[in-house]
């Protein structure tokens, strides 16, 4: 092969690969807060996407802090058949498909439901406890906060193709 072959080929690679080097949609929660015995809501969402059809997450979550309770759809996956399985305390698979995808900046995907356990504060666990008492005053119930983690998951377009995938840090409200 001479050297203008090789070039070309190599530049015929380069396009066809283009399209699959496209910068990965990220999936981001914030951590559950809430008081102990109370309900704590989390909405997953993805920073940027476009004809989003389908997605599988694996969840994980402190189970000795959060009871799963229920995932529900938002707005923008309203036409989306979900199922979650929960078998495992501390683990969830959710999966959430439809025919036409979805587009748009900071989308959410699912709401998740969460019971605080009463003992959370208590035994130590979780983060960012917050509402401390003042002198005098009765002790306001501290609020626990505990994060969740993504350990797999999978984005799918309505082309029928993998939307490429990242796991990030919930992005900061500016004041």
């Amino acid at each position: 092969m001479n050297r203008a072959t090789k070039t070309f080929c190599l530049l015929a690679l380069l396009l066809l690969a283009l399209p699959r080097l496209g910068i990965a949609a990220t999936v981001y929660a914030p951590p559950a807060c809430g008081v102990p015995g109370g309900q704590a809501e989390v909405i997953v969402s993805v920073d940027e996407v476009r004809g989003l059809a389908g997605f599988k997450l694996v969840l994980t979550y402190d189970a000795g802090v959060l009871e799963y309770v229920f995932t529900d759809r938002t707005g923008a996956t309203r036409s989306m058949m979900h199922v979650v399985n929960d078998r495992e305390p501390g683990r969830l698979i959710v999966v959430m498909a439809a025919a036409r995808g979805i587009s748009g900046r900071d989308v959410p995907l699912a709401r998740f439901t969460f019971r605080v356990r009463e003992d959370a504060a208590h035994a130590g666990k979780g983060r960012g406890a917050e509402g401390e008492p003042g002198q005098g005053e009765d002790p306001a119930p501290a609020r626990v906060c505990s994060p969740l983690s993504f350990t797999g998951g999978q984005l799918m377009g309505d082309d029928l193709k993998e939307i490429p995938l990242a796991f990030g840090l919930c992005p900061q409200k500016a004041p």
